[in-house]
């Protein structure tokens, strides 16, 4: 079902933003969106079967901001689904998808629209940052400065640091999208994002970075990738499995597509210590057939790689250990930092 509100003709760009219970941080996210120096946009709320007041917020928000919009309502199936279907329906020549608890920079929007246009590219994005209540209203400007990256380099970039790349922070031509049928997994619940960004970067030829952090992501103890649920992660384990199998008929930089597979099984171990008991991370690390992954990484480019790879065959156990007491003291880190 589908709620339409203000109409405009010249639509650059379509926000897409999935909602599910987070009523306390919408208000926010839609402000930064109505400060934008680009204002020919529309939002498109999807409504994932939210339980709590979030979308009359933001709609009624959006009313009193003069904002185009347009709502989605579908039966809970994750952002992901969301996302695809907040895509399906937009009229604007680029998206973006931007989570309902974080804050954009004015200039975001327009500046990964220049550089796409200045270039002509299909896909443009930012550097972000995490961010804490502090700071999430605190922004950096674009000041002109760019690079394009080829496809080869891009995927080898995002392979050594899987962090350094967001989606919400990427803005995407429609067309491309639609082309190369590019979406999140249905029943996948865990890394949609990285999904969505793997196969992307398989169909572009190059790709335009913004080094400033235009993006802020708030992190909050509601925060997807602060909860642990096993059957949510394996849903994302299981859908790589399929994609990696997919990117290799490509035919396209194929030295790189086996280590993609252990490499996310790395990221998902190191995510997943930060969240559970032991027991739990063992578990789901087994499901994951951490050994044979971990092997397929002892050549991996980065020897930092292969040390954690070598680290969790021979003892799991400290893996986590270690995980867990670097995670808390970058905790302590950001906390004491919020504080000042």
């Amino acid at each position: 079902m589908m709620d339409k509100n203000n109409d405009i003709t010249d639509v650059l760009v379509s926000i897409i933003i999935p909602i599910y219970n987070v009523e306390k941080y919408i208000g926010d996210c839609i402000r930064s969106i109505a400060g934008q120096t680009l204002q020919e946009f529309e939002v498109i709320l999807v409504d994932d079967e939210s339980k709590d007041t979030s979308v009359s917020i933001a709609e009624a928000l959006l009313r009193q901001l003069s904002i185009s919009f347009l709502t989605i309502h579908q039966k809970n199936q994750g952002q992901g689904v969301a996302r695809n279907n907040g895509i399906a329906a937009a009229t604007g020549e680029y998206v973006v998808c931007v989570d309902p608890d974080d804050t954009i920079a004015p200039d975001y929007l327009e500046s990964l629209y220049m550089v796409c246009k200045k270039e002509n590219l299909d896909v443009s994005f930012c550097a972000f940052r995490y961010v804490k209540e502090s700071n999430r209203h605190q922004y950096e400007r674009f000041n002109g400065e760019y690079c394009i990256y080829s496809r080869k380099t891009l995927l080898n970039l995002f392979l050594k640091n899987t962090g350094f790349i967001a989606l919400p922070a990427t803005m995407i031509k429609k067309s491309f999208i639609g082309a190369n049928n590019i979406s999140a997994p249905h029943g996948c619940r865990y890394s949609e994002d990285d999904y969505f960004l793997w196969k992307m970067f398989f169909f572009a030829s190059s790709v335009g970075f913004v080094s400033k952090p235009l993006y802020n992501y708030y992190m909050h103890e509601k925060s997807t990738s602060t909860t642990f649920d096993t059957e949510r992660i394996l849903s994302g384990h299981f859908s790589f499995c399929e994609l990696t199998e997919y990117l290799l008929t490509l035919n396209v930089e194929k030295e790189i597509v086996p280590y993609i597979l252990p490499r996310v099984v790395l990221g998902h171990l190191r995510s997943i210590a930060q969240m559970c008991d032991y027991n739990d991370f063992y578990t789901t690390a087994a499901a994951m057939d951490y050994k044979e992954n971990m092997l397929k990484l002892k050549s991996f480019p980065e020897w930092k790689v292969r040390k954690l790879a070598m680290l969790i065959r021979v003892s799991p156990y400290i893996f986590y250990s270690l995980v867990r007491v670097a995670h808390r003291l970058y905790m302590k880190k950001v906390s004491t930092a919020d504080r000042k």
